[in-house]
């Protein structure tokens, strides 16, 4: 694995801290943005995300499902925002973000597949919605 460039890492940081202030009302206590040597994907690794409250909701069988569903629900909301600051920092298009839960251990984890560089000359398309 290597890092990206510091100034992609940080904005990609920035931007997640950001959301999860934005949608949660607090900021997770760390945030670690890795990209795939020779690989199309970047991960980045939220921990300590959830309040005291969730946290203990986590702990329960019976209610863990009902957080899972709503922490799925809000935090896959990051990943059309990070599609255009992608572009921007890799020079290339975001093809998919796959939203990873683990609960149990207070981690969020987003898979973010990249498309191919876009060649000199020839642009590059990022299908819309209902394409």
């Amino acid at each position: 694995m290597k890092n990206l460039r510091p100034s992609g890492e940080r904005r990609l940081t920035e931007m997640t801290a950001a959301f999860f202030r934005s949608k949660l009302g607090r900021s997770p206590k760390s945030i670690k943005v890795i990209e795939e040597e020779g690989e199309d994907l970047i991960v980045i690794k939220v921990e300590g995300f959830l309040s005291r409250a969730e946290r203990v909701l986590a702990g329960h069988r019976e209610d863990h499902k009902g957080l899972d569903e709503y922490c799925t629900r809000i935090l896959g909301q990051l990943s059309p925002m990070l599609s255009p600051l992608v572009k921007e920092v890799e020079k290339r298009p975001l093809l998919g973000c796959r939203t990873v839960l683990d609960l149990a251990r207070d981690e969020c984890i987003y898979l973010l597949t990249l498309g191919a560089p876009a060649r000199k000359g020839i642009p590059t398309h990022t299908p819309e919605k209902g394409e």
